[in-house]
């Protein structure tokens, strides 16, 4: 689990949702940026949350532009997750999150994909 520091082996075994953030210091100011939330479900349905978070560290999956772009622009890119009970949960989550919040990369419930670092 190099590639995915911070995600310990018995957190993040089961099911549930991830979320990126962008962050970046310069002259002293803190920029932090959400840009994406994800499930499990959606993601593949055999996969935990440590594989998927695991997947996006080692190849990106189908964000790799996306995150090579953040990181060339000096962005440190932080997830956070949160287990679910079940799968259903999971989604249910998932939806709530992209109905309240506007994630530049989701484009399922958030409209179409935004490149917004600079």
């Amino acid at each position: 689990m190099a590639n995915a520091p911070g995600l310990y082996y018995d957190v993040g075994s089961g099911v549930g949702i991830y979320e990126w953030q962008a962050r970046k210091v310069e002259n002293w100011n803190e920029t932090k940026i959400a840009l994406y939330v994800g499930s499990t479900p959606y993601a593949h349905p055999g996969s935990s949350l440590r594989d998927r978070v695991k997947e996006y560290c080692t190849n990106g999956c189908h964000k790799a532009d996306l995150i090579k772009d953040a990181l060339t622009k000096g962005y440190e890119l932080w997830f956070r997750i949160k287990s679910a009970p079940n799968r259903q949960t999971a989604e249910d989550l998932e939806n709530e999150l992209l109905d309240c919040c506007d994630y530049a990369w989701n484009v399922r419930r958030n409209g179409e994909l935004r490149h917004t670092l600079h």
